[in-house]
C-alpha cells in the first residue's frame, strides 16, 4: 500500500494504491492533499483490520435486485405482512429506489423520498411500513457486504391528530345484531363483546369453544394476502382465552348445535369460509345502510359510521365501563403489551382518574 503524488489538469492530486481483500490492487484517485489521502488510507487498515472494509465497486448492485432478494427473504412472515410489503414495494419503493445503485443512496436522498410520499399524500402508516422495508433492503445490504453503513436516518413525521375510535353502546349493539341477517347475529354480538379480530372469529373451530368456562380460545386466524385464503397463528403469533358473556353464550350454543365438529364456527349462508372484503360489501353494508335509512324515515340521527373492526373497538369500550382494567383489555384484545392498549384507547381509560380521585375523598381526612 502507498501514497503517490500526479499531475492532471487542476494540478496536483494524489491516489492511494491498495490490495483489497483476496489479492485485488485497486487505486483511490483525486485526494487534493497528501493528508486527505494518508486519512483514507488509514480507515482503510482499521475497517480491514476488522473485516468491515467494502470496495466502491460492491455499491453498484441496482436496488430493484436487494428489493427482490429482501422479499424473497420474507418466509418467516405471516402472509398478510408479506402482501402488504410487497405492495408497498410495487407501489413505493421500486418506481423510486428502482434504477438507483445502493452505493449512491445518501440520507438526504431519503429524507427526500419520505417527503416525496408526503406530497402524494400517502398515510402515516403507509410511510412507516415503506420506510421500514427500504430499512430491510439497507440492512441486507451490508449483510451482504455492498454498503459498510446504513444511511437510513430515522423517520420524522408530522404529528397526526388521533383520530377517536367510534364506540357503539349496549342499545347501539343490539340494533345493529337485529338487523343483521339471523345467519350473522351471533358472529356480530361476539366481535362487539369479545374484540377478537374477524379473521379470528372466521378461523374459529367448535373445539374452541369452551362453553362450560365461557372461553374462547384463539388460536388461529384467516386472512387473504392476494385473494387467497391463509390460515396462521393470531396477529403477534401469541394464542389467548377470551372471556365471553353469558347472553353470548347462550348465542353460540345455538350456534354450535348447527356447526360441523371439524369445521367453522361462523361461516357464510352458504356455508363457505367468511372472507372480509366480500362479507363486509355484501352483509355489514347493507346491514348499515338500512339502519340509517330507518333512523331517517324516524327523525333520528344516523348510526354510527363503523367497520367490522371497529366493534373491536366496542367490545374494549364496553368491557372498561364494566371495570376492566388495562391489563384485562391488553389480554382479552390480544394486545402485545399493556402500554399499547392505552396507547390505542387513551381516552377510555381518562375517566380512572377521576376515580382515583373520587377513592381518595372517601379516604383522606386531612381536616375534621
Amino acid at each position: 500500500m502507498s501514497i503517490e503524488k500526479y499531475q492532471t489538469a487542476k494540478g496536483v492530486r494524489y491516489r492511494v494504491r491498495m490490495t483489497l481483500p483476496g489479492g485485488k490492487r485497486t487505486d483511490k484517485r483525486g485526494f487534493a492533499s497528501k493528508r486527505e489521502a494518508q486519512l483514507y488510507l488509514a480507515d482503510y487498515q482499521i475497517q480491514r483490520s476488522r473485516g468491515s472494509f467494502v470496495p466502491e465497486s460492491a455499491g453498484r448492485v441496482q436496488m430493484s435486485e436487494l428489493l427482490r432478494q429482501t422479499l424473497e427473504s420474507d418466509i418467516h412472515r405471516a402472509p398478510m405482512t408479506r402482501a402488504t410489503r410487497e405492495a408497498h414495494a410495487r407501489k413505493w419503493v421500486l418506481p423510486y429506489w428502482g434504477t438507483w445503485s445502493v452505493g449512491d443512496i445518501t440520507t438526504l436522498d431519503i429524507r427526500d423520498w419520505v417527503r416525496s410520499m408526503l406530497d402524494a399524500g400517502a398515510k402515516r402508516d403507509t410511510i412507516m411500513k415503506s420506510h421500514q422495508l427500504l430499512k430491510s433492503v439497507l440492512e441486507g445490504a451490508i449483510e451482504r457486504r455492498y454498503i459498510s453503513v446504513n444511511p437510513m436516518p430515522a423517520l420524522q413525521l408530522p404529528k397526526e391528530q388521533k383520530k377517536l375510535h367510534p364506540y357503539l353502546t349496549h342499545d347501539e349493539i343490539r340494533e345493529l345484531v337485529d338487523e343483521m341477517p339471523s345467519h350473522y347475529r351471533e358472529l356480530i354480538a361476539v366481535l362487539a363483546y369479545t374484540g377478537i379480530r374477524f379473521g379470528e372469529a372466521a378461523a374459529l373451530e367448535p373445539r374452541s369453544v369452551d362453553l362450560a368456562r365461557q372461553r374462547l380460545h384463539v388460536v388461529r386466524s384467516v386472512s387473504e394476502p392476494h385473494g387467497k385464503l391463509s390460515y396462521g397463528p393470531p396477529k403477534n403469533g401469541k394464542k389467548r382465552s377470551v372471556p365471553v358473556p353469558k347472553a353470548i353464550i347462550a348465542m353460540l350454543e345455538r350456534r354450535l348445535a348447527t356447526a360441523a365438529p371439524d369445521g367453522h364456527v361462523f361461516t357464510t349462508s352458504e356455508g363457505n369460509v367468511l372472507r372480509l372484503s366480500t362479507w363486509r360489501r355484501r352483509v355489514f353494508q347493507p346491514a348499515i345502510q338500512r339502519l340509517n335509512a330507518r333512523r331517517q324515515d324516524e327523525g333520528r340521527p344516523p348510526f354510527p359510521e363503523i367497520t367490522p373492526h371497529d366493534l373491536r373497538h366496542t367490545a374494549a369500550s364496553v368491557a372498561v365501563q364494566a371495570g376492566a382494567n388495562v391489563k384485562v383489555v391488553q389480554r382479552m384484545l390480544g394486545h402485545s403489551s399493556a402500554a399499547i392498549t392505552l396507547d390505542v384507547y387513551a381516552d377510555l381509560f381518562d375517566t380512572d382518574l377521576d376515580d382515583v380521585a373520587s377513592r381518595l375523598d372517601a379516604v383522606i381526612r386531612l381536616e375534621e
